[in-house]
């Protein structure tokens, strides 16, 4: 993107290096509530157990107390340097979508298709990591790729609203950080496998897509009340 962007000399203050409070908490909290809602579902209809009492002993055996006091040391960790850690990860690829392609593509098209397009383009750049190596959820490669496709172009749409949004490409980091931190690190290793788990938890499972697909539809229906121009909308949302 930044190569990109010097060959047609697009300033590099067009990636948005804006902050924006608001979104930069949207951020931080949208992936651990849609998690929830996916996780929470899974757990209630017994499609997988919580807590996972394996987990608990390896983070008692790390951090010493009661299993729900190294949890919580855990979590503390994970929400504070291990989330900084995963939001600079994230945003080397952020700089990429969401700082070059999605305020390119809004140049041309309306908010539905800048997310749409992006968010397939975002999902099949995973594919040789899925198919090649170990980024899979241990199941039927043609389930993990669809469960994976799904989701991400479902969260694509609201990635691309705090980009175009904000102004800048800081809100799509963190939340690029909070949901690989949370899902990753916190709601999968929580979770206890009871017999089909793997098909319904993490990025690979049935669970997250479902909730990411209303995801979509919730920032569709914000983006339209917001009053956000339909197409050529590349700056904030008042």
């Amino acid at each position: 993107a930044l190569l990109a962007s010097l060959a047609t000399r697009r300033p590099l203050s067009a990636v948005g290096w804006r902050f924006d409070g608001r979104w930069i908490l949207v951020g931080v909290f949208a992936p651990i509530a849609y998690a929830a809602v996916a996780y929470g579902a899974v757990w209630a209809l017994g499609l997988g157990g919580v807590p996972n009492h394996e987990f608990l002993a390896r983070l008692q055996t790390r951090f010493g107390g009661t299993p729900g006091g190294a949890f919580v040391k855990y979590l503390g960790i994970q929400s504070t340097v291990g989330l900084l850690i995963s939001c600079v990860a994230g945003l080397g690829e952020e700089i990429g979508w969401r700082g070059f392609l999605v305020p390119e593509l809004s140049r041309r098209c309306s908010f539905a298709t800048t997310s749409l397009v992006s968010g397939v383009i975002w999902s099949v750049w995973h594919y040789p990591l899925l198919l090649f190596a170990d980024y899979n959820g241990g199941t039927p490669a043609a389930w993990s790729l669809a469960c994976f496709t799904v989701m991400v172009i479902g969260i694509s749409f609201l990635f691309a609203a705090s980009r175009l949004a904000s102004g800048g490409v800081w809100p799509a980091a963190i939340l690029h950080g909070s949901h690989n931190l949370f899902i990753q690190g916190v709601f999968d290793p929580i979770t206890a496998d009871t017999g089909r788990t793997k098909w319904w938890i993490g990025e690979f499972g049935a669970a997250l897509p479902l909730v990411a697909l209303v995801v979509a539809a919730l920032t569709i229906a914000w983006w339209r009340r917001a009053g956000a121009e339909d197409a050529g909308s590349t700056g904030a949302v008042a």
